[in-house]
């Protein structure tokens, strides 16, 4: 029997129509790009950031908001309402220098509410993994920030406790977050989830290498949020499966052991980007080039991968390789600073972001291009040349025929119950009553997608569900009855 499902609150009005919050790219010294309609246009911008930068929009490409992990910018490049000294990696003046120090999620569970996370790993100014809140429905739409520099872990302030690295993917449930960080001077992740009822953790778990110079670099999740990258100085490529379940990290896998074997003084990786179908995965080695690796298996421990330098540079000229950002076009982009402009010319060189064309494809099908994206005139310089506009994959659903899909939210559609549907008292102690039409079963779930309650009808009208098993907490309920299916939360007190 074909099951319609109906959804009774709003918990997928931020996941289902993500396709362009990645449109508007802000970073660097003023720089901002946005993808629309398959071309590129020049976007003013106010920020201004060594390296960290992030920026969201809504389901039609239109900005909302950005930052630089110090400020907060509206859509009309103004300082937002209380969108100053948040706490950061600023070094100077010239802005924050946290590699993936700032990034914006949508609140679970709330189409007004972002939260902004903004990493301090230098040892002054409070070092430790911060969020705000923004509330996007205030002051007309320009937004305001609610809550500011909530630490989520800090450390005391006498040297060095976390690298330069934050990454976030879905929950499999579809509408929770994953958050990771990664202590210094060990091999321990620290782990947090973003909920409808705020941010659970720490959860802490060792593996891969210990990080002690290799605390700079990028840290990114797949665009399917189920491997984890990892790349620093010291030859540091580390590749980890991740169980978007869980939050469990498995198959560790250190790809930058054969890369420079002789000189590991070379081995100062910096970016990382997936292909968009996840099968290649590319990283710049500051100074000399980027290199595309594939052939790794999801489930293989093994290290029978292919790597190959797409582009290689000789020392005479030296090209200082940033970020790198897979973008909404299916491109990847990288920034990159010539210090040594022997033949090439400094000011054109320097007005262009590098691409990789089709990197889906092996190389050179892939296409490599020193001159990808022009920037309308504008230039990175060496302070501002190391950043990009980072995101998450907002459009990452749940993870089909997982045990924590209990969600539904790859269903597009949004329906009320119309009275099909009465669940009281709400919030109840001991038990709850639950009215509708033909109920099949009732099943119970917490908010990690764990199923506490299971029973099975034959299409009854009213039930009793007894809740002595459960601690207190927020709940989903679904009930299945003979041609649909309802979702609602309810709190046990």
């Amino acid at each position: 029997m074909r099951k319609i499902i109906f959804l009774i609150s709003f918990l997928i009005t931020s996941i289902c129509a993500t396709a362009q919050m990645d449109a508007n790219w802000l970073w660097g010294d003023s720089l901002g790009i946005k993808f629309s309609s398959g071309t590129i246009i020049p976007i003013e911008s106010s920020i201004k950031t060594v390296e960290s930068a992030a920026s969201i929009s809504d389901s039609s490409g239109n900005l909302l908001f950005y930052s630089d992990g110090q400020h907060v910018y509206n859509k009309l490049n103004q300082l937002m309402d209380n969108g100053d000294s948040l706490i950061n990696g600023q070094l100077n003046s010239g802005g924050n220098t946290i590699t993936n120090g700032t990034i914006i999620i949508p609140f679970p569970d709330n189409i007004n509410l972002y939260i902004l996370f903004h990493l301090n790993s230098l040892q002054n100014n409070f070092p430790g993994l911060y969020y705000s809140i923004i509330d996007i429905s205030l002051n007309g739409g320009l937004g305001e920030v609610t809550l500011k520099n909530q630490a989520l872990i800090n450390f005391p302030t006498d040297s060095l406790h976390l690298t330069e690295k934050i990454a976030i993917t879905r929950h499999a449930n579809g509408r929770d977050w994953w958050i990771v960080i990664h202590k210094l001077w060990t091999n321990e992740f620290i782990k947090f989830l973003a909920t409808p009822s705020g941010i659970n953790g720490p959860y802490y778990q060792s593996s891969g290498r210990i990080m002690n110079v290799s605390f700079l670099g990028e840290m990114i999740f797949n665009n399917e949020g189920n491997q984890l990258v990892n790349v620093g100085p010291t030859g540091l490529i580390d590749l980890f499966d991740f169980d978007r379940c869980t939050g469990e990290l498995s198959n560790y896998k250190n790809l930058g052991s054969t890369i420079y074997p002789d000189n590991v003084d070379t081995n100062y990786f910096y970016g990382a980007a997936f292909s968009p179908d996840d099968s290649k995965i590319y990283v710049a080695a500051s100074g000399k080039g980027i290199i595309q690796f594939s052939n790794f298996s999801f489930s293989d421990t093994s290290l029978n991968y292919i790597k190959k330098w797409i582009v290689f540079h000789q020392t005479s000229i030296e090209i200082n390789y940033g970020q790198l950002e897979l973008a909404p076009n299916g491109k990847i982009y990288i920034t990159r600073f010539v210090s040594d402009t022997t033949g090439y010319g400094f000011d054109s060189i320097n007005e262009f972001l590098a691409e990789i064309a089709f990197p889906n494809l092996d190389f050179p099908f892939c296409q490599y291009n020193l001159f990808g994206q022009w920037l309308f005139n504008e230039s990175l310089n060496f302070s501002y040349a190391s950043s990009l506009s980072y995101s998450p994959n907002y459009n990452l659903g749940a993870l089909d025929g997982s045990a924590c899909d209990t969600l539904g939210l790859e269903v597009k559609e949004i329906m009320n119950k119309k009275n099909e549907v009465n669940i009281y008292p709400n919030p109840a102690c001991d038990k709850i009553m639950i009215k509708s039409f033909d109920i099949e079963s009732i099943t119970v779930f917490n908010l990690l997608g764990q199923q506490k309650i299971k029973h099975n009808y034959k299409n009854e009208k009213e039930i009793e569900l007894h809740l002595n098993n459960l601690s207190s907490g927020i709940y989903i309920v679904e009930i299945e009855t003979a041609n649909r299916v309802f979702r609602e939360k309810f709190i046990k007190e």
